[in-house]
């Protein structure tokens, strides 16, 4: 990331009188491909080995995400309790 105010490249900002401020941001990291879903189940699989046998406390507020939530729990096999 990098940051000037006017022409000064990274001017500390404390500092700074010039309301021309801007940013930028530079990729160091190669573009690799993402897969939502797959990242999606490796968490669920990492909350099933952090809860210790106990049953996951799911709030449930009929949104999609929480039955998203539910609807994958229920897919692993990982109990869990409804909080509405």
């Amino acid at each position: 990331m990098e940051w000037s105010f006017g022409e000064k490249v990274g001017f500390d900002p404390v500092k700074a009188q010039s309301s021309d401020f801007s940013v930028s941001f530079k990729s160091v990291l190669p573009a690799q491909p993402y897969s939502f879903r797959d990242e999606f189940f490796r968490a669920l699989d990492k909350l099933d080995q952090a809860r210790s046998g106990r049953p996951v406390a799911l709030a449930f507020s009929g949104g999609a995400k929480s039955e998203l939530l539910g609807w994958a729990l229920s897919r692993e096999g990982i109990p869990f309790k409804l909080f509405f």
